[in-house]
């Protein structure tokens, strides 16, 4: 991904890299003892 391009990158690769990291921060924190967050969430999800 670009990081001087003001859009995000749109190919299924990009979104699959984007989906996986969050995935695996998701799992990181609950490890760390995370208690669900509703809002939080919320943003993850979009």
């Amino acid at each position: 991904m670009n990081v001087h391009s003001r859009r995000p990158d749109r190919s299924p690769e990009a979104i699959e890299k984007r989906r996986k990291a969050a995935e695996q921060a998701r799992a990181a924190n609950i490890r760390q003892g995370y208690v669900h967050y509703p809002a939080l969430e919320e943003a993850t999800a979009r």
